[in-house]
């Protein structure tokens, strides 16, 4: 203590900096010292939900070099957390600014500097004023956005770009706006604004996408490109009226490039190895299912690239056209000049093309015109909403696609969903959950080390930082089209199509824990099996 007394002499500083830095003492044992000894309480931001609408209490300047923050405020109190609550000239200069009583309490330092950065990283001191001009509910006149909200708005946008977002919704509520975003397909909330902003917000996303500012009784679709820092985006705006206003979605996508690579993805070896013969075939049709939001799209175009090259003439109909690659053909459907999927299909099939890529088979017409393509010497690669693989094959015959014609041209089909990885940054091991444990079928777990994440900055303390694929693929076989053409039992339809899948969902999730990459939970999650408690909460040391 002598020699850290003298340091912190020499250098100027604070005692209780001292022995932070000088790993004595952890930054919260020392602030809950302080807070006993000022007889005030002490509190973590990092625990509770803080509004970050709060900033607009007191100036950005102020809050910045007395490092404190109104966490909460109730019937005209203020909770301030502080660095210092021992410091009762601020505590008055607050007082006076806010004009309502303060309640100090003692907060971690770098908690409130995180906290900070966070509310004034999205808006700033003047942003949080109310327009000049209110906006009322009823009013049929559009709100102007003003040069402020474009900034907010243009902050929204980078900071969720930052984060990974591949959606963030804005939601009006009756006394406020609540912005979330979507990371690795968890929704988080990012801030709370007051409710003066939504109306501006919205006429500046309206204006940026060429929609009609002045319809706000109807949905509305439309798109923009913007240029962040971390390169072009195409946003995809969609907004429906509520009762309390309109409600915005926005889906995030790279202008172009930032494919995935096919061995990036996740498959089995011998899952991959089967798909890029597949695809080097001239002809032929391959199917990728799954639930909205399991990756389909994002393994079409790692397969396209791979196609992708001088002697391939490559086109696509998508709806709509989510990256922007250049050498392929890319056509965006619209239905408001009749260009559905059907009708870009056949004129496609008249554009000499070696490889199409539809974004989905939503019907007959469209099913019958792919096949016929598949049989006639291209190459089809497309996605179909269905749980499983061999649910593919039950699709397109109750589409009215003949059985001969389904086995003659479809090649595989390929089953997949998304589970979230575990942290690197913060790791550890766990004990498993025995109930997930049985539930998934593993026997013997006793050399096997499960790790899960324990929740850092990196990951936004959720122990999971990015995704990956967990597939299954179907290959057709010729018992199975003797069966569907003899119209065989269902039971022995269903016996084949067992024998034709290159493993299953739950084996390759499975491996995927084994090998460190993912939770029981985030297995059970997408093959439907309950656990009755969360494992991530019980961690232990790692060696």
């Amino acid at each position: 203590m002598d020699r850290i007394v003298a340091n912190a002499r020499d250098r100027g500083t604070a005692l209780d900096d001292a022995l932070v830095r000088d790993g004595v003492l952890s930054e919260e044992s020392v602030a809950i010292c302080r807070a006993l000894d000022l007889g005030v309480p002490f509190v973590d931001p990092r625990e509770y939900d803080i509004e970050l609408a709060n900033s607009s209490l007191l100036p950005e300047v102020l809050v910045r070099t007395q490092k404190l923050f109104p966490l909460f405020s109730i019937d005209g109190m203020i909770t301030l957390g502080m660095k210092d609550p021992g410091d009762l000239a601020v505590i008055d200069q607050v007082r006076l600014r806010a004009g309502c009583q303060v309640d100090p309490c003692m907060c971690p330092p770098s908690a409130l500097d995180a906290l900070i950065d966070r509310a004034f990283n999205i808006i700033d001191d003047n942003a949080l004023v109310p327009l000049a001009i209110p906006v009322a509910e009823e009013s049929a006149e559009p709100a102007k956005p003003s040069s402020k909200v474009v900034r907010i708005v243009a902050k929204i946008v980078e900071e969720a770009a930052r984060e990974g977002a591949s959606d963030v919704h804005i939601e009006p509520e009756r006394d406020r706006m609540r912005v979330r975003i979507r990371v690795d397909g968890i929704l988080h909330e990012k801030s709370v604004l007051p409710r003066s902003l939504h109306a501006p917000i919205v006429s500046r996303l309206k204006i940026e996408a060429n929609l009609d500012i002045a319809e706000t009784r109807k949905p509305q679709d439309g798109h923009f490109c913007t240029r962040i820092p971390q390169g072009e985006l195409d946003i995809r705006i969609s907004t429906v009226p509520t009762v309390f206003g309109e409600n915005v979605v926005l889906r995030m996508l790279p202008s172009t490039g930032n494919t995935v690579e096919l061995d990036k993805l996740g498959m089995p070896e011998a899952t991959l190895e089967r798909f890029v013969e597949c695809l080097m075939h001239p002809h032929g049709m391959i199917l990728v299912t799954g639930p909205t939001g399991s990756g389909k799209t994002t393994t079409l175009y790692a397969a396209l690239e791979r196609l992708n090259t001088i002697d391939r003439h490559v086109m696509t109909i998508e709806d709509p056209v989510e990256r922007r690659v250049a050498l392929l053909s890319q056509i965006e459907v619209n239905p408001k000049a009749g260009l559905s999927f059907a009708a870009g299909l056949r004129s496609i099939l008249r554009q000499d093309p070696d490889v199409i890529m539809m974004g989905e088979i939503r019907d007959g017409e469209t099913a019958d015109i792919a096949i016929q393509a598949a049989l006639t010497g291209h190459m089809v690669l497309s996605t179909l909403h269905t749980n499983t693989a061999a649910g593919a094959v039950q699709r397109l015959t109750e589409m009215g696609i003949p059985p001969f014609l389904i086995t003659s041209s479809l090649n595989i089909v390929i089953a997949q969903r998304l589970v979230r990885r575990v942290c690197t940054d913060c790791k550890g091991e766990v004990d498993p959950d025995r109930g997930l444990v049985m539930g998934l079928g593993l026997e013997s777990i006793d050399d096997v080390t499960f790790v899960a994440g324990s929740g850092c900055a990196r990951c936004l303390h959720t122990g999971f930082k990015g995704r990956i694929g967990v597939y299954e693929m179907l290959e057709l076989s010729e018992e199975l089209g003797c069966l569907l053409v003899e119209n065989a039992s269902r039971g022995a339809v269903q016996e084949e199509l067992k024998r034709c899948l290159l493993g299953d969902l739950k084996e390759d999730g499975l491996r995927k824990v084994l090998e460190g990459q993912t939770t029981l939970e985030e297995v059970a999650r997408i093959v439907g099996v309950r656990s009755g408690r969360h494992p991530e909460s019980e961690l232990v040391p790692s060696s």
